[in-house]
């Protein structure tokens, strides 16, 4: 709960800072943040004169994925499904699932969530709106019935302008099915994804 709302001041905290940035001229600043929760290492490495404290693991590699698929999703907070089921107290943030894939160096799936509290106002009120819809198009995705998610990822893609998610699956089912890419035993996850 901590590290989301940490994630979630950040970006608040950033979209302020940005305001100024514009006032001033200047681009705004975009981070992505990348959560998973899990074992690891944690220590000081290097030799006399340069020594540095670290985090070592599969946690951390899967954290450093989710971050990198942040820019490839256009959301700015990502979070594991791992995290998603140990926060105490999820029903306060603003989360939905962006997709199952398998992450590089993984074996197994990796499920990936949306956490959209510091989102534009109308963005979030778009999300908000469009969620229930938006959770049966991703159910169809996943059981493979692409042309029923395709229908409504299209509606979606119309009445929430302002969502990045629809439009990705819009152009991914219609890729999967122009192309037959899709893979002979769909389990509703995308091959090796991060970097």
């Amino acid at each position: 709960d901590q590290g989301v709302r940490a994630a979630r001041a950040m970006m608040l905290q950033l979209d302020r800072y940005n305001q100024d940035r514009k006032h001033s001229g200047y681009d705004p600043i975009r981070i992505g943040i990348g959560l998973h929760t899990g074992v690891l290492r944690l220590g000081i490495i290097g030799e006399e004169g340069r020594i540095e404290g670290t985090v070592i693991g599969d946690t951390v590699n899967t954290c450093s994925r989710l971050e990198s698929l942040t820019t490839h999703y256009s959301c700015p907070i990502l979070i594991s499904g791992e995290t998603r089921a140990k926060l105490g107290h999820g029903n306060m943030f603003h989360i939905r699932q962006v997709d199952q894939v398998y992450l590089r160096g993984k074996k197994q799936k990796t499920t990936i969530y949306e956490v959209f509290d510091a989102d534009p106002p109308e963005q979030l009120l778009q999300k908000n709106r469009t969620l229930e819809r938006y959770n049966q198009a991703l159910e169809f995705y996943r059981t493979g019935q692409f042309q029923s998610a395709l229908n409504i990822f299209e509606d979606l893609k119309r009445k929430a302008p302002l969502d990045p998610l629809p439009t990705l699956y819009v152009e991914r089912i219609k890729g999967l099915l122009s192309e037959g890419k899709v893979p002979e035993r769909w389990d509703g996850a995308l091959p090796v994804l991060g970097s």
